[in-house]
C-alpha cells in the first residue's frame, strides 16, 4: 500500500483512510449488538461504497474481530467478542481460598 504525502487524501474511500473506515463499522457493531448484516447494508449505513467496505470487513475479520456466516446463500458479518481466559487454580488450597 502507498503512504499518501500529509494533505492528500485516499479516494479509495470516499476521501478517507481505511482505518477510519474500520472504526465506523466497529462502531455500527457496538452500537447494535447482535447485527448480522451483508456488506451492501454496511456501505448504506456508513455511506461508503460496497467495495471498500467489504475490503475493510475483511481485514476485521483477519484481526478475529467480525466473523463471516453464510445466510440465504449471501455472506453476512457479525461482531466476534474476544475470548475470556480465566485462570484456573493451581491447587486445591488455592481453589479453596476463591
Amino acid at each position: 500500500m502507498r503512504r499518501h504525502q500529509r494533505g492528500e487524501r485516499d479516494r479509495r474511500g470516499n476521501g478517507c483512510s481505511e482505518g477510519l473506515i474500520r472504526i465506523e463499522l466497529l462502531t455500527l457493531f457496538h452500537r447494535n449488538p447482535g447485527l448480522v448484516c451483508s456488506c451492501s447494508f454496511l456501505a448504506e449505513a456508513t455511506g461508503r461504497e460496497v467495495g471498500v467496505v467489504q475490503e475493510q470487513a475483511e481485514k476485521l475479520m483477519d484481526l478475529r474481530i467480525l466473523e463471516a456466516v453464510e445466510e440465504g446463500g449471501e455472506r453476512r458479518y457479525r461482531y466476534m467478542p474476544p475470548q475470556t481466559f480465566t485462570r484456573l487454580p493451581e491447587s486445591d488450597k488455592e481453589a479453596e481460598a476463591i
